[in-house]
């Protein structure tokens, strides 16, 4: 039995998701229309930094995302299981693993 959950196709959604990314506390904020384009935004925490989130739902319900603003860049790589979203970013040069998980209030 496969307990992943997948997202439904062609249906448009909304979250804010929090926890980490290589330890560092980070939160995104998903926006999905229903063509599955992504937008948003993240927000390190610790640091301040804020990124513009652009990207897709693949196929298979995977997230492809690229976070950036004028001087960074962040591909994110990742899947839903439940409340969670799991998976990992990359500047380029490191791959940090990412789990974040659904805030209670968001839809």
């Amino acid at each position: 039995k496969d307990e992943q959950q997948t997202i439904p196709q062609s249906k448009s959604w909304s979250a804010s998701f929090s926890g980490e990314m290589a330890g560092f506390p980070m939160k995104l904020k998903l926006i999905v229309d229903d063509k599955q384009q992504i937008s948003g935004s993240y927000r390190n925490i610790k640091y301040g930094t804020a990124l513009i989130l652009a990207g897709r739902v693949n196929p298979d319900g995977t997230l492809s995302i690229q976070a950036s603003n004028q001087s960074e860049q962040v591909i994110f790589e990742l899947s839903l299981d439940g409340d969670h979203l799991i998976g990992y970013g990359s500047n380029g040069k490191n791959h940090l693993d990412v789990h974040l998980t659904k805030e209670k209030y968001s839809k």
